[in-house]
């Protein structure tokens, strides 16, 4: 079972849809460079927000769940 809803993020707002992570302390962003961004309608680009800035090093997130691995990079 996953929770998902839309949030905007960004600057200027982006509409998206987030998977909320109830059993942690972070928010996922379905972004659209992900394997499952072509899933959903809605999802986030770094390249159109003038705040979003890359973490650096850069880093990539391999989150486990049961069915498989989500993986993409820190923004």
């Amino acid at each position: 079972m996953s929770y998902d809803g839309y949030i905007y993020v960004g600057t200027p707002p982006q509409k998206m849809r987030a998977i909320f992570d109830t059993g942690s302390s972070n928010t996922w962003i379905i972004g659209k460079n992900t394997d499952l961004g072509h899933k959903f309608d809605i999802f986030y680009d770094p390249t159109k927000s003038s705040t979003a800035q890359k973490v650096t090093p850069e880093k990539l997130a391999v989150i486990p769940f049961g069915i498989g691995n989500l993986e993409g990079h820190f923004v």
